[in-house]
């Protein structure tokens, strides 16, 4: 925030402060961490001395901004300050100090608290003020709060404002009828005496509360619709000749918005024609008032429509037809809305008492926009042509020759027809499931199995569709479909596979089938499809088994074949099928913690119980795995205790005693030899190449010692001597622990005057400034692989843990030119890896070296 602050509009030095710490944060949780630090201050400050009214409006201004700069904010609790905040709006001398006292208590205080009558003793004694601001405050702050507590205090007085001198308190009255209609419906007789004063208002703005506030009144039958239609027509006629004022243009609106509510009369009609008539020549052209008007003609009967453009001598759709010429979007696009608002009758000519409005020629260009490229006119349009000639559009679009299609343009033609049928089946929800089915037969042809596409569009407006649908609409889709289950598995396409195992998860429950049934069914169909589609049948055949009494041998027969032949990912799938079929209470567990009967939140629930600790679960964690005697490692003892109830492989033997190793020096024999073996290892022992912490920590050193080797002045530098002693302290290590120093804690070599070591340079600072260089992706072997094949590029390294800040959770590597000034120069590497499941991880690279970029990148891909 580069503002003074007498410019910048804190409230105080301290706001202004607080503002500029959290401006110049570097990611969220240093925010969240500034913000309750700041909300710990005022807690205290509050808690320690009476704040005079100054002090307490700068701190709930403050606490207001904390609490709306706060990224998570149901752990944070400021009903601390409540009471202050009802004292200042009580006691606050200024309007500005009583404003800050009622936001706060709207903001943050529940209708059910203890403080309401406070507050309601306070709002009564504003509105009966003679100070128009404090009135108008008191009335903003019922509107902005209401509850029904306060209806018996306020609605004498507030009814008494609806005469108020001022146009600003008449107003708000009205809007705090409005409001408290949603407590109190019954509290709106209070108004209708002064409503048509109110209508009739000389402020516009007035007139215009007094008008929303009509409607409430039109809905809950106080007013009868008849007796207020004449008044808003005469009102709307005097309107409509200052139109050009652009306030009476806006009261037009409200006005024809209300004539929805009452219905038109001919005097209505007559009125709406002119309008519509006198705004084809108006330029620019108000298409607002435009598309009002066609709303409000939308529950009108047609023969009444049909009298007055008779005669007037000119129709609603020929004061518009130039609209259909035009290239801009938006006037093709008010066109068609004004075209869904009128009977087909009145504009195409389908009934011969009804002469046709427009010609040949134009009702072609009509239905020539059932090609439009925006969706919305499309589904306008289809609403609106007759029905024949949807089916001909529909029946043309299934005959163009899809061998023509590239697989982007099948899924532009799969929408557009997916958008006829939705208006050819309606409701009828089996049609629709017979010609999506068809839909797909098309798309696919005559291709192999192994070749066929999966639909995503298809799979994502099915589901949407059968989920927006009514009941009935559901249950005739899911018969109709679900029946498939009973065809022969190898002829089921990938896309419907993929719309029967969501919707067996997400409407178990609609599904006239048993669930054994439907659970046979998806079994039947893991070993044709792809690890994709196993995935998803996996998944949706664990929802299913929650319903089902048991799980026949067949189906686990079935799951165990196929977790022979595949992948990591469907393997871990089949294990969790197999343990959670047999553990219902666990599997009801996961299904209740779920946020809906969805596949993706129902997968989102699985793997949150699994990395919560259930039994396919695993923890999250860094290669730094080196602990010592006198300070173990937190993340390494939980990561411990969570592998005591099942092992992954068998315990290791207790290492042998040996002498424990400081450093290694780069040509010492141990190093080039055994640089892959566990300390105390023996060379025979099959496990000797697997890559462990303490390999990394070596592997780290040899890199710096190299380094050293390339200066002079580094060479002669006192940590020489140190890194070559390998072991100073004689005594053994104990049995069942190996003490290394940690990889990632790598001494700073000495370096030239004017130079910077690796140690030196700051990741984050790094990271910001390579954002505009990122790459992402997965990688298939472990975080410590990953380590060992990048000490082959010629940088320096600086392996930041993913226990420490910043980016917790996520190990850090910053690579670097070998004498680095510092990171304004180019040449660096910033990554972060994050542990993935069955030995993979995530890696985030940020690199502005194309060269280095691409090496770093195809080091991951091949790892």
């Amino acid at each position: 925030m580069d503002v003074p602050f007498l410019s910048s509009g804190a409230m105080s030095r301290a706001h202004y402060a607080l503002v500029r710490k959290i401006e110049l944060a570097n990611s969220p949780s240093q925010v969240d961490q500034i913000v309750l630090g700041e909300i710990d201050l005022i807690r205290s400050r509050f808690a320690r001395s009476v704040s005079n009214m100054r002090q307490t409006k700068e701190y709930l201004v403050t606490l207001l901004y904390c609490f709306n700069t706060l990224h998570n904010t149901e752990e944070v609790d400021l009903d601390f300050a409540l009471s202050h905040a009802v004292n200042l709006a009580e006691a606050g001398q200024t309007v500005q100090n009583k404003r800050i006292g009622y936001l706060y208590c709207a903001e943050m205080m529940p209708q059910e608290h203890e403080l309401q009558l406070m507050l309601v003793n306070t709002l009564r004694k504003d509105l009966e003020s003679l100070d128009v601001p404090r009135i108008c405050l008191g009335l903003e702050a019922l509107i902005r709060s209401p509850s029904e507590d306060v209806i018996p205090a306020v609605q004498d007085r507030v009814h008494d404002l609806l005469a108020h001198n001022s146009a600003h308190v008449r107003r708000r009255a009205l809007l705090a009828f409005r409001t408290l209609y949603v407590s109190s419906p019954d509290i709106l007789r209070y108004v209708i005496d002064r409503m048509s004063v109110r209508l009739r208002d000389a402020d516009t703005a007035v007139a215009g509360a007094a008008l929303s506030t009509c409607i409430p009144l039109l809905e809950t039958g106080l007013v009868a619709k008849e007796k207020l239609r004449p008044m808003l027509v005469k009102l709307l006629r005097m309107q409509w000749r200052n139109v050009r004022d652009i306030s009476s243009r806006w009261l037009v609106l409200k006005y024809i918005g209300v004539l929805r509510v009452t219905g038109t009369c001919r005097e209505s009609l007559e009125l709406l024609l002119d309008i519509v008539h006198t705004c084809s020549r108006h330029k620019p052209f108000p298409a607002a008032i435009v598309h009002e008007c066609f709303q409000a003609l939308s529950a009108t009967n047609i023969n009444i429509i049909v009298d007055v453009q008779s005669a007037a001598k000119t129709t609603f759709i020929a004061s518009i037809r130039h609209l259909l010429l035009s290239q801009v979007p938006n006037d093709t696009y008010l066109f068609v809305t004004c075209l869904e608002c009128l009977d087909t009758a009145l504009w195409a000519g389908s009934k011969a008492e009804i002469p046709a409005v427009l010609e040949g020629w134009e009702v072609e260009r009509v239905i020539a926009l059932l090609d439009y490229s925006d969706v919305s006119v499309r589904k306008k349009v289809l609403l609106k042509v007759d029905r024949s000639l949807v089916e001909a559009h529909h029946t043309r679009l299934l005959q163009i020759d899809r061998s023509l299609y590239t697989p982007l343009e099948k899924v532009d033609a799969s929408k557009r027809i997916l958008e006829v049928i939705d208006v050819l089946t309606l409701s009828d929800g089996e049609g629709y499931a017979q010609d999506a089915k068809a839909l797909i037969d098309v798309l696919q042809g005559d291709s192999p199995r192994d070749q066929l596409p999966l639909f995503e569009c298809i799979v994502e407006d099915v589901l949407t569709h059968v989920r927006n649908g009514d009941a009935n609409f559901r249950s005739n889709c899911l018969g109709a479909l679900f029946v498939l289950f009973d065809d022969d598995a190898t002829k089921t396409s990938p896309t419907v596979t993929v719309i029967l195992a969501a919707l067996a998860c997400e409407h178990l429950e609609c599904s006239l089938l048993p669930p054994s049934h439907l659970l046979q069914g998806l079994s039947a169909r893991l070993s044709s499809n792809g690890a994709a589609i196993q995935d998803a049948l996996l998944l949706s055949m664990l929802r299913v088994a929650a319903d089902c009494d048991e799980v026949s041998d067949s189906i686990l027969a079935s799951v165990r074949k196929v977790q022979e032949h595949a992948g990591r990912h469907i393997r871990r799938r089949c294990e969790q099928f197999i343990t959670l079929s047999q553990s219902k209470s666990t599997l009801r567990t996961i299904l209740s913690s779920s946020k809906s009967s969805s596949l993706p939140d129902f997968m989102f629930a699985l793997e949150s119980h699994n990395r919560d600790g259930g039994t396919q679960g695993r923890a999250p964690s860094s290669p730094q795995v080196a602990v010592t005697a006198d300070r173990p490692s937190s993340r390494t003892s939980s990561r411990a205790s969570h592998s005591l109830g099942k092992l992954r492989y068998a315990a290791y033997d207790a290492p042998k005693p040996t002498a424990r190793l400081r450093r290694v020096p780069s040509n010492s024999s141990l190093a080039k030899s055994d640089m892959s073996r566990f300390v105390g290892q023996d060379k025979d022992d099959p496990l000797s190449r697997t890559i462990t912490a303490g390999d990394l920590a070596l592997a780290t050193e040899q890199i710096e010692l190299q380094a050293l080797t390339k200066s002079p002045v580094q060479a002669a530098a006192p940590s020489r001597s140190r890194s070559a002693n390998i072991a100073r302290d004689d005594s053994l290590t104990k049995p069942d622990l190996i003490a290394l120093d940690s990889p990632f804690l790598v001494e700073p070599p000495m370096t030239v005057s004017g130079t910077s070591s690796v140690v030196e340079l700051d990741f984050e600072a790094a990271w910001n400034k390579l954002q505009n260089a990122n790459l992402r992706g997965w990688c298939d072997s472990p975080i410590d692989v990953v380590v060992r094949r990048l000490q082959s590029i010629q940088r320096q390294m600086r392996v930041t843990p993913a226990d420490q800040l910043p980016f917790q959770g996520d190990l850090k590597i910053l690579m670097c030119p070998e004498l680095a000034e510092g990171i304004d120069q180019d040449g660096f590497a910033a990554l972060r890896l994050r542990e993935g499941e069955e030995d993979s991880c995530l890696w985030h690279l940020r690199c502005d070296e194309g060269g280095l970029r691409s090496t770093i990148r195809t080091l991951l891909t091949d790892a």
